[in-house]
């Protein structure tokens, strides 16, 4: 009996190159898709997390005001409120019952509340927005949109 041997065929071993290229374009299109989208959602999360601290920004000045009478002085700068809410360093504030908000050391720095992006919020007097005149304003200027108490 003889012994068949069969040859591998070289030339048919591997991958073409438009194979490999093919494949190459294949895995960058998913890598844009999944980085764009990833981008996208880190970005929607900063905008929530912003409108999300205003709500709490909100909802604690009106304890405030409740409690001594007024809301804190703003000037717009977003360094005027915010230890009004954690603390009453003056010791004199009439019917000061807070904290109203607790910061922790990350949220705050030197000049106020830090946002999403490392500004800080603003805080300053009602203004007129659309026929509509809000007892105070808080807003943050995110890296596309402007995102306030107003809207």
């Amino acid at each position: 009996m003889k012994r068949r041997t069969i040859k591998k065929n070289n030339l048919l071993a591997g991958f073409t190159l438009i194979e490999m290229m093919f494949v190459i374009v294949i895995i960058g299109i998913l890598a844009s898709l999944m980085t764009t989208g990833a981008f996208r959602a880190i970005r929607e999360a900063r905008e929530e997390k912003a409108r999300v601290t205003i709500s709490a920004l909100e909802t604690a000045l009106e304890m405030y005001k409740l409690n001594v009478g007024s809301y804190p002085l703003g000037d717009g700068s977003g360094n005027s409120f915010w230890y009004y809410l954690q603390d009453d360093r003056s010791g004199d504030t009439t019917g000061w019952d807070g904290p109203y908000m607790s910061f922790s050391a990350g949220d705050i720095s030197g000049s106020g509340i830090n946002d999403p992006w490392g500004t800080i919020y603003k805080y300053g007097p009602g203004t007129d927005h659309s026929g509509t005149k809000n007892p105070f304003d808080i807003w943050v200027n995110g890296k596309m949109d402007e995102i306030n108490s107003w809207d």
